[in-house]
């Protein structure tokens, strides 16, 4: 009893700590504004980066609070991928400020117009920055 007590304690430790089971590889799908470096972030931010002890759950979680995701799911793959499908919001307006912000159906962020942001977004004016503060988003 003692001798499979022993071996089970040393197997579990054996794969809750081997480099084996480290993460390695993050399968993604394509994303517009969600970076594999903010997964990759949101992963290692926790702990040791071991497969086992990544919840994902929590990377779910945390990813869904990225205010260019919709949904999110994320799977364990053995021995060391994580698989993680994300759908980003659709941009339907652009608000012109001193810098332009993007909005969503129920989001908006805050950036300079680049070269790759969509040209055929309808234009929201007539208020101020003070008003956008203001008011409910």
């Amino acid at each position: 009893m003692g001798f499979t007590g022993v071996a089970f304690a040393s197997a579990y430790s054996w794969i809750t700590h081997s480099p084996v089971f480290t993460v390695r590889t993050i399968d993604m799908n394509r994303c517009a504004n969600v970076s594999l470096e903010e997964v990759w972030a949101i992963v290692r931010g926790d702990g040791s980066g071991i497969l086992w002890s990544v919840p994902a759950k929590e990377v779910a979680r945390r990813l869904s609070g990225h205010p260019w995701v919709r949904s999110v799911s994320v799977r364990k793959s053995f021995p060391d991928r994580l698989v993680v499908r994300i759908q980003e919001r659709t941009p339907v307006a652009m608000v012109n400020l001193d810098v332009s912000i993007t909005s969503t159906r129920r989001a908006a962020r805050s950036n300079g117009l680049t070269a790759y942001d969509p040209k055929n977004l309808a234009i929201v004016t007539g208020f101020s920055r003070k008003d956008l503060l203001r008011k409910d988003r």
